[in-house]
């Protein structure tokens, strides 16, 4: 799920990817981040965001897959490198409870 920060290209290029992709800019503007983790707790999807506060959520990112906080604004196609190993690396190690930083 991309945070509405996000560059809407990336979503293209996961999608080519096979992946899911749901942009935050489909669920309405300004909605609170709780429900955006409830979601993608729902459609077991990871949350990618340049938004700290999604950080202070701890209870509520618990048993999700794991978030993955962007720095800086990366060209989309860099971000999707970046996005797709640190999944790779997500499959082989299973952390739990997981903030990524790419």
């Amino acid at each position: 799920m991309l945070d509405e920060h996000i560059n809407p290209v990336l979503s293209s290029l996961l999608e080519q990817e096979g992946f899911a992709v749901r942009q935050m800019r489909e669920l309405n503007e300004g909605v609170e981040d709780e429900k955006v983790v409830e979601i993608a707790k729902e459609e077991n999807m990871i949350i990618v965001t340049r938004d700290d506060d999604f950080l202070k959520l701890k209870d509520e990112i618990k048993r999700m897959p794991c978030i993955i906080k962007v720095n800086g604004f990366p060209e989309p196609s860099t971000l999707k490198e970046n996005i797709l190993n640190e999944i790779n690396r997500l499959e082989t190690e299973k952390p739990e409870n997981t903030v990524l930083y790419v």
